[in-house]
């Protein structure tokens, strides 16, 4: 009895000291679960904590599926939708407010940063997810369609706006030939190529909007209370600016004191005291559309001048050495180019190179992004290098063709690759019947809510062309009047026939019934673009862009082309891409 009595005592401390530790267990989780997730671990414990915090939220983007059907999960949907705003608010919520994130997308060596909460300190862990998306900026498929990449974006004050309208951007010609419009072009330039910035490329931003004159109400759809005076703002006119012709942007973010007293000096630097007028931003501005020029792209001119004794006054020679015309190579191709392209270079100071067959059969394309045709006859190009060249745009390269190149080269292209598209040549577009004469006024065109003007072009009018990187204009008529001497006054389609045109190609401006009309002919155009593969093509009617058939100077007109020689540095949307989603996170 006794025994059984000591057993039962036992059992009860047993079963008491059992209950005690169960209660101390529970003591201690119920203060850990107390502790606030975002309580910072040390060591190589932080690490692992964000490694888990950054796992599960990508889990969390991969198994929750996508509010729209073209997606398999959310991380596809807010990549191919572009909406980084909800995946920002949406990390916001899901990680503790002591942890600092950015988000970007990588494709081998290009990398672009979406978007940030806080700045780095201290150890960072970086988790990355292989996304095969639609609408990319980087990693496009080969194969896949690429277009300007437009964008929202909200520009902080202190920003600087370079204007490109006849308003607020002289386009009359000084004693010396210094036309600020057009040295405006220069210098966006050298801004994108880092000259300014100790070679490190800034990112230069243009503001599209309608170029059809002020007869449509968006053609000034900007309105920003501005300073022209950035260096001295107070002594500056200081108001609400209405801006129009697509100016460029720098965002006030990318600018330190210094890179910015550069570029202010830059645009005074003129020997008649003439000056690139540049504004200041006293607050934020928004706009849409927008896009990026991203880099300065590498240019060509192509066919050289064939020999002639034209320099024999050196009055077109005496500016750079690549001016002065060589002795023709085997083939004769009627070239023109310091007349007219070679001049647009030296009023813009742009730099290019210019290159002939044999540096195309030597790889040179390698090295080029861009290649700018003037009047010539390319019928008689070989088909190596014919065949060299549209490989080459076919890959990504962008050809911009003028006056008689424009239908040569088609001719050449349709002769050397007709079996591998059901177009006719890059675009498929043959001369108007009256051959050389006066060019035709350009009349821009588009299918918007601003009222269509689109000629009998039909669906072959960009329906966005008021908001086109290629036909931004600030002349307030909106029409450009026409060259004399044009071996390509205007063009049509082959034939007529619509199933020879590149079923992608946009008409940007038609052609009025002569130059200086405000009446368009139906069948008849002056600017047209077209995708070729992956690459770009586009035609602009006229000899001489920087006259009118009366000499007086087009600097608007002129302008046209640099919008081509720009199109490669701009940031591109692809169809279909592989990116690496790569999350970076860190303690605050």
């Amino acid at each position: 009895m006794e025994k059984k009595e000591f057993d039962e005592k036992a059992q009860m401390m047993t079963l008491e000291a059992l209950i005690a530790s169960l209660l101390i267990i529970a003591a201690v989780l119920f203060v850990v679960s107390q502790v606030p997730p975002q309580a910072q671990q040390g060591g190589s414990f932080s690490n692992l904590q964000l490694n888990h915090y950054g796992d599960d939220l990508l889990n969390v983007l991969k198994k929750s599926s996508s509010p729209a059907a073209d997606y398999d999960n959310l991380i596809q949907y807010y990549i191919g939708e572009n909406n980084y705003s909800e995946l920002n608010v949406l990390m916001e919520n899901s990680l503790p407010d002591n942890v600092g994130y950015s988000v970007s997308l990588v494709s081998g060596d290009d990398k672009e940063l979406l978007f940030s909460n806080g700045y780095p300190v201290g150890e960072q862990v970086v988790v990355s997810e292989i996304v095969v998306s639609k609408n990319v900026g980087l990693g496009g498929i080969a194969g896949a369609p690429a277009e300007i990449r437009k964008v929202a974006k909200t520009f902080p004050a202190g920003s600087l706006i370079i204007p490109m309208d006849d308003n607020y951007q002289p386009d009359n010609v000084t004693n010396d030939g210094y036309i600020p419009l057009l040295k405006g072009m220069g210098l966006v330039y050298q801004i994108a190529n880092g000259t300014y910035s100790g070679g490190e490329p800034i990112s230069v931003w243009q503001l599209l909007e309608d170029p059809r004159g002020t007869n449509y109400s968006l053609f000034y759809s900007l309105d920003v209370n501005t300073s022209d005076k950035p260096l001295n703002i107070s002594n500056g006119t200081i108001g609400n600016t209405k801006f129009g012709g697509g100016p460029y942007v720098i965002d006030a973010d990318d600018l330190t004191p210094e890179i910015k007293d550069r570029i202010l000096n830059a645009s005074q630097d003129s020997p008649v005291g003439y000056h690139i007028n540049i504004h200041q931003f006293l607050e934020p501005l928004y706009h849409y559309p927008v896009v990026e020029m991203k880099m300065a792209p590498k240019i060509a001119a192509y066919p050289p001048d064939d020999w002639n004794d034209r320099c024999s006054d050196m009055t077109h020679c005496d500016k750079t050495d690549n001016k002065i015309p060589k002795h023709p190579e085997t083939t004769y191709y009627e070239s023109k180019l310091n007349d007219t392209i070679g001049k647009y270079y030296i009023h813009s100071d742009v730099p290019y190179v210019i290159i002939n067959d044999s540096m195309i059969n030597n790889s040179i394309l390698d090295e080029i992004d861009i290649i700018t045709m003037p009047h010539a006859d390319l019928s008689p190009m070989p088909n190596n290098v014919a065949r060299t060249l549209i490989d080459w745009v076919s890959n990504g390269g962008t050809i911009h063709a003028e006056c008689k190149a424009l239908t040569t080269l088609d001719d050449k292209v349709e002769t050397v690759d007709g079996d591998n598209h059901s177009w006719y040549g890059f675009i498929g577009v043959e001369n108007i019947p009256s051959g050389t004469g006066t060019g035709k006024a350009m009349i821009f065109v588009g299918n918007s809510s601003e009222g269509n003007n689109t000629g009998g072009y039909g669906a072959y009018a960009d329906p966005g062309a008021c908001f086109d990187v290629l036909s931004q204009s600030g002349d307030d008529d909106g029409i450009l009047p026409g060259a004399g001497g044009s071996a390509v006054p205007a063009f049509r389609i082959k034939n007529l026939n619509y199933t020879l045109l590149n079923p992608d190609a946009m008409v940007l401006s038609g052609a009025g019934r002569n130059e200086d009309s405000i009446f368009p002919n139906d069948i008849d155009f002056t600017y047209i673009s077209a995708p070729f593969d992956n690459g770009f093509v586009t035609y602009l009617a006229g000899h001489d862009l920087s006259e009118d058939y009366n000499n007086n100077p087009t600097p608007h007109k002129e302008r046209l082309m640099f919008h081509t020689f720009f199109y490669p540095g701009f940031g591109k949307i692809y169809g279909y891409g592989v990116v690496e989603l790569q999350i970076t996170l860190w303690y605050k």
